[in-house]
């Protein structure tokens, strides 16, 4: 059976250019211009017959469809870079092969990456995203997640404690507390009930907190968010790009500071724990 393959370099500046959020930062990763990266895309989208960004001024965000194959065509570069190091350096490489929330793995893990990857280049790690990491865990050699209650012969690194924070765009400034019964709330289907937690935090009782829409990935609700669409719960650390840039603001408070923390959680007699800790404590917070 014939594959029905488009060109390879189109497909690694159009995954760049989604993953880094920029055509400069994708080209500065593939040693190649800006421009090479743009002519690149287009030539994806007019084999595609669709187009993949949704291009602004200053900002170039995935389209849906975009957004969905930018995923499958990471993980497929990610299968053959490291089937490639495996035939290369057979002897040298232990992998790890670890599932996650995506956007835990892509706000947190990924910049944070290199600390490990410099002092121990023969490690590889290959990241597999799922909504339920725990239920998964078997399948792989350790989770990204929220920490679990029962963490017997488990092994589970502490990340960073969660801390909840609203967010809108600064299209929707002046926006006060008292303001949020008649703005519209956005929501994540993985944290249904974040904003009844937060207004029973914040002493509110005249918020509809079920109301709004609701986006099946933190990575659309925040776009969202960014568009002026209403206003967000977000975990800080998650929204830092954007809020550092000024796409998002804080509003108002107060920020709440959860139970929970994110952790990396693994079997206690992995044979690769040592890998793992080092990974957890290399990408850790605390």
């Amino acid at each position: 059976m014939s594959r029905h393959l488009p060109p390879l370099n189109a497909l690694r500046a159009f995954e760049a250019t989604s993953r880094l959020g920029s055509v400069r930062s994708a080209a500065l990763e593939l040693s190649v211009t800006p421009g090479a990266v743009t002519r690149q895309i287009r030539k994806l989208e007019d084999w595609l017959g669709q187009p993949l960004f949704e291009r602004s001024y200053r900002q170039i965000t995935p389209t849906p469809p975009g957004y969905s194959y930018a995923a499958l065509i990471g993980k497929a570069l990610d299968d053959i870079d490291a089937a490639t190091r495996d035939v290369a350096h057979p002897a040298k490489t232990t992998t790890l092969r670890i599932c996650g929330y995506a956007s835990l793995i892509q706000r947190w893990v990924i910049p944070r990456w290199s600390r490990y990857y410099k002092a121990h280049p023969n490690v590889d790690i290959r990241f597999v995203t799922t909504m339920d990491p725990i239920a998964e865990l078997d399948k792989f050699d350790g989770a990204l997640c929220l920490i679990p209650g029962q963490l017997r012969h488990r092994v589970c690194i502490p990340l960073y404690p969660i801390v909840v924070t609203p967010v809108c765009s600064p299209s929707l400034l002046p926006l006060t507390i008292s303001d949020l019964h008649r703005t519209t709330l956005l929501h994540c289907a993985s944290r249904p009930m974040d904003w009844l937690r937060w207004t029973e935090h914040a002493g509110l009782d005249n918020v509809h907190t079920s109301a709004g829409p609701v986006f099946p990935d933190f990575n659309l609700a925040i776009q969202a968010a960014v568009e002026g669409l209403g206003i967000l719960l977000v975990d800080e650390p998650l929204a830092a790009r954007e809020i550092q840039s000024g796409q998002l603001v804080i509003p108002f408070g107060p920020k709440r500071t959860t139970q929970n923390s994110y952790g990396l959680v693994f079997p206690a007699k992995h044979s690769h724990a040592d890998h793992l800790t080092a990974f957890a404590q290399a990408i850790s917070a605390l």
